[in-house]
């Protein structure tokens, strides 16, 4: 119960039940997640593309000058590098950024933990990277201008897309990542 977050230990002092914040326990998701194989993610993006497309609407009515700023700052530096790994670095926090912006922390953190298990599948690494990265960059642009224009029914679709695109290219291009594994089990 302790590593889970249900319990704090308190030295000198005992134990006592956490404040069970619903954004914290969803971060225990992450580990169970971790362990899923490429067709069981896939499943979940049906999940993520709702969860998506409806915290860019809570972003689009709620963003503010700074958060738009930010987002366009993101874009311009995903489009600047040449570097996967910062690239898929650049695009989670562009993606944590618009699900701050909702308002809904457990939200942002049921995204981030999905967000975080995608991240294992590298397509920009393909042959095929630089044109996915074009798409992806361009899609940006698209959902982070519907936030900036209060659209929320722009920024939903535009998430949406977004998110579907992802899928349908790690379903046609992804082999299944190489599980690290214990030999002696």
């Amino acid at each position: 119960l302790l590593v889970e977050g249900y319990l704090e230990g308190r030295r000198g002092s005992g134990t006592y039940v956490s404040p069970l914040r619903p954004e914290d326990l969803i971060g225990s998701l992450s580990l169970t997640l971790q362990l899923l194989p490429l067709p069981g993610l896939l499943e979940l993006y049906e999940i993520r593309r709702v969860l998506e497309a409806h915290v860019a609407a809570k972003a689009a009515a709620r963003a503010t000058p700074r958060t738009v700023e930010t987002l366009f700052s993101l874009i311009e530096a995903m489009e600047a590098t040449e570097d996967p790994t910062e690239a898929s670095e650049l695009d989670h926090r562009f993606h944590a950024e618009i699900a701050q912006a909702s308002g809904n922390p457990t939200l942002a953190s049921l995204l981030a933990v999905f967000r975080a298990r995608s991240r294992k599948y590298q397509v920009f690494t393909l042959p095929e990277g630089p044109d996915l990265r074009r798409k992806s960059d361009a899609d940006h642009r698209i959902l982070a201008t519907a936030i900036a224009d209060r659209d929320p029914g722009a920024a939903a679709g535009a998430a949406e897309a977004h998110v579907a695109q992802t899928e349908r290219w790690l379903r046609a291009l992804m082999p299944p990542v190489e599980e690290e594994s214990d030999s002696g089990v």
